[in-house]
């Protein structure tokens, strides 16, 4: 029987950029994966974050377009920081057709939250904690309240006791980072299929997850998001 389509959002620190945040490769790799087996997937990065900042600081232009030409299937949108009741409205209608919320954890901490407060019965949510140090993996993912998510993906190293039993998952067996160059996500393939692999399993299972009811929205400023970016 074929396979429903299905959406993901994910958040992360950034897609474009792996300087000192090599979850990137990782995220390369589910991209290509989702967009092969016929998913629909956007990447949201805030503007200017530090792994794009030091991107451009190292290579300048180069450093993006090489990215678009190796990922022309990813579809990214950079969006500005927001905050309280702006960034609940802001993320209750971009998750409004989403059927997976995927976070990596160095994504803005206030968002990140969020999309794990707004789990429901028709949205799972993630946090991918695969464990790698980078300049953008936080060390303590307690703060993001995990308990909140449908589950957390994490690699060997990556066990935190804030993370209950029941939301704990297991990556495959990943590659030492160090070592990481351009052709990295073609490495991480096999991870990402099964990542994918255990998502899907889940939906199809119509576990609701770790549905909570939404806090009230604080009050606050915010950011407007910029077009899609389509390569």
């Amino acid at each position: 029987m074929e396979r429903r389509r299905t959406r993901w959002a994910i958040f992360a620190a950034s897609v474009i950029s792996a300087d000192g945040n090599p979850d990137a490769y990782l995220l390369r790799a589910l991209g290509r994966v989702l967009v092969r087996d016929g998913h629909e997937v956007t990447f949201y990065e805030e503007r200017g974050n530090p792994a794009l900042q030091r991107l451009l600081r190292h290579e300048g232009a180069r450093g993006l377009d090489a990215f678009r030409t190796a990922y022309p299937d990813i579809i990214y949108r950079t969006i500005e920081r927001r905050a309280g009741a702006d960034l609940v409205e802001w993320l209750t209608r971009t998750l409004a057709t989403a059927d997976v919320a995927l976070v990596q954890p160095g994504a803005p901490e206030q968002l990140a939250t969020w999309v794990g407060r707004l789990t429901r019965r028709h949205l799972r949510t993630y946090l991918l904690h695969t464990g790698w140090s980078g300049q953008e993996t936080p060390q303590d993912i307690a703060v993001l309240e995990p308990s909140n998510f449908s589950g957390i993906f994490t690699g060997p190293s990556a066990v935190h006791n804030a993370v209950p039993s029941d939301r704990l998952r297991r990556l495959d067996a990943l590659p030492d980072p160090e070592g990481f160059d351009d052709s990295a996500a073609a490495t991480l393939l096999p991870a990402a299929e099964h990542l994918v692999a255990q998502i899907l399993a889940e939906l199809d299972q119509g576990d609701s997850g770790a549905a909570s009811p939404t806090p009230s929205a604080p009050h606050g400023r915010g950011m407007e998001e910029s077009g899609p970016v389509t390569h």
